[in-house]
């Protein structure tokens, strides 16, 4: 812990803080990885919809964020406890 954060901390805590850092680290490493995929890999259904950020701008692209948050809720609830 080289900044501090678990200074008078117990072991419960301590691993509480371990955990959710390689959750996060996890979800770092997806985020990357996605953005570098988006640009050549298309999904059946939203090939007319933009990349990058403007895909936010677009009304196609709902489906698409909708299933996102599904997955990565069920990543973060189910499969990562």
């Amino acid at each position: 812990d080289p900044l501090g954060f678990c200074k008078g901390k117990d072991a419960v805590n301590f691993r509480k803080f371990r955990v959710a850092e390689t959750k996060h680290g996890r979800v770092a490493m997806m985020a990357s990885i996605g953005t570098v995929v988006s640009h050549s890999v298309k999904f059946p259904g939203l090939e007319n919809v933009l990349a990058g950020l403007g895909a936010l701008t677009t009304e196609a692209a709902l489906p698409g964020i909708a299933a996102l948050v599904v997955f990565s809720g069920f990543l973060e609830l189910v499969l990562w406890k």
